[in-house]
C-alpha cells in the first residue's frame, strides 16, 4: 500500500514469518521499485532484488516473526527498509570459506550506495539505497560545476 507523501512515495507490506516467503518479498520490493519511476536499469534491479532478499531473509530468520518492508523513492535514490521484532542490530561479519550463510550484510555493504540499521520501538529497522543513475549524474555535473566556478572558470549559458 502507498503511503501518501509527494516528496517522497512510499509502498509497505508485510513478510510473513517463514524463510519461504523471501523470494517472492525480493520480487515484490522490485515490482514497486519500477512502480515507483526511477530511471534503474536491469543490472540495479537485480541488485535491489539481491539485498532486499538478504535483509527481508535476516529479518525472518532472526526475529522468527512476521516483518515490514517499505520501498521508498526519495530525490536521488531507492531506499529499502526492512523493520523486525529482533533488538540486535546487525552486524556484518567475514564468513568461514565454508560456511553456508553469513555473507549477506557483507553483500549488502559491497553493493548498496549506503547502508545502516537502527533500533525501533518494537525492534530494528535495517535499511539500504541504491543511488539512481540520474542522481549520480547530476550530482557529477553539480560538484564539477561548483569546482570550476571556485577555480574562477566562469561560463555563461549560449
Amino acid at each position: 500500500m502507498p503511503r501518501r507523501d509527494p516528496q517522497h512515495p512510499t509502498y509497505e507490506f508485510t513478510v510473513p514469518a517463514t524463510i519461504e516467503a523471501v523470494p517472492t518479498a525480493r520480487r515484490r520490493v522490485v515490482t514497486l521499485a519500477r512502480r515507483l519511476g526511477l530511471a534503474l536499469s536491469d543490472d540495479l534491479l537485480d541488485t535491489i532484488e539481491l539485498l532486499a532478499g538478504e535483509i527481508i531473509a535476516n529479518a525472518v530468520l532472526y526475529s522468527g516473526e512476521a516483518c515490514e518492508v517499505s520501498v521508498t523513492r526519495t530525490s536521488k535514490s531507492l531506499r529499502v527498509e526492512v523493520t523486525d521484532t529482533n533488538l540486535s542490530l546487525p552486524v556484518a561479519t567475514k564468513a568461514e570459506a565454508d560456511d553456508e550463510s553469513g555473507r549477506g550484510l557483507l553483500l549488502v555493504d559491497a553493493l548498496a550506495g549506503s547502508w545502516g540499521a537502527q533500533p525501533s520501538p518494537s525492534g530494528k529497522t535495517t535499511w539500504f539505497e541504491i543511488m539512481s543513475p540520474n542522481s549520480v549524474d547530476t550530482q557529477q555535473t553539480e560538484r564539477l560545476a561548483f569546482e570550476s566556478t571556485a577555480a574562477g572558470n566562469h561560463h555563461q549559458a549560449a
